[in-house]
Formats: C-alpha cells, structure tokens, sequence
C-alpha cells in the first residue's frame, strides 16, 4: 500500500486487554488520512463528465423526428396515418416544456395504439431510425364481404370480425 510513516498516529492510548497489571501495552493504530485528488486525476473526471453531458444532450436535444414513413396500407391513406403521426408526435411537451419530438421521449407503443383505434388497423408497430425516421408499419384488416346495401346506399366493407371496415375505397 501507499502509506507514508509519517501518517501513523495512535487512536486510543488504551491498556491492551489480558495483559499483566503491572506493564502496560498500547494499541496503535494506522490511520488513513484521505488524499485530495492529483490536479491530473480532476481534470480526468472533469472531462469525463463533460464528455458524458455533451453526448447525453446531444441524443435528448438533437435527435428528433425529420421524416414518417409509412408501408403496408391499402385501403387506408399513407397519408393520413402520416399526419396522424405527426400529430400525436407534436401534440404535447414532457414534463410540460420539452417537446415530444425527440427521439428518446416518444413512445412507440402508444403511437402505434392510437393508429389501430384511429384508423380501425389489425396491427401497427413504430420503429425509431437512428436517422431521425419513424418508420410506421401497418397490417390491416382482412375483408370478408362487401355490403351492398339496397337502393342508392354506399357498399361497405365488413371484416372477418363482422365490423364495418369503412365505404370502398373508389379504385
């Protein structure tokens, strides 16, 4: 160890237990002074530190959303569920002041949740792109009938749940 002898100094001038009455030993004890750390050792960890903000604060502040990309829709417009996703994106700040369009703040989960409610989808995942893009994929919905309802009524679409899928989309 790195001890100097110049730092070890007696705690307790105490008689030494089970010892004989008429001599007496003392108990010493080395005691570790602490060291401030080197001039070079504070700079390290300064840097360190600083190194570990800037990289931190650059993915929070500076990765946000540049681009939604959308596949797998048919039926259902590439463009809504875009701006639908913006949207959700750009709606509300976390912690009431910092923007949600940071990468590292959006949840991909709800996003993807409030797309298969919105639009009636069987299935939506959201991946975030270290590029800045959010890429949106769909599945929608199997079609089991087209209703076409007597008279001058617009044919619906039914699903393989036996709910109305929307009017069919003019082709």
């Amino acid at each position: 160890e790195d001890m100097d002898t110049d730092r070890i100094a007696p705690l307790a001038e105490e008689p030494v237990p089970n010892m004989p009455a008429r001599g007496y030993s003392y108990r010493y004890t080395i005691q570790r002074t602490p060291r401030r750390p080197s001039a070079s050792g504070r700079w390290r960890r300064f840097l360190i530190t600083a190194f570990i903000l800037t990289i931190g604060g650059g993915m929070l502040f500076g990765w946000r959303v540049r681009s939604v990309e959308v596949s797998g829709t048919t039926m259902t417009s590439s463009g809504a569920i875009r701006d639908a996703v913006l949207a959700e994106v750009q709606r509300s700040g976390w912690m009431g002041f910092m923007p949600r369009v940071q990468m590292l703040l959006l949840h991909p989960r709800s996003i993807a949740e409030g797309l298969r409610q919105q639009f009636n989808l069987a299935d939506v995942t959201v991946h975030r792109r270290i590029n800045g893009t959010l890429r949106v994929v769909v599945t929608e919905p199997t079609i089991a009938a087209i209703l076409i309802p007597p008279g001058e009524g617009t044919p619906l679409l039914i699903g393989e749940t036996g709910l109305s899928l929307g009017p069919v989309p003019d082709a």
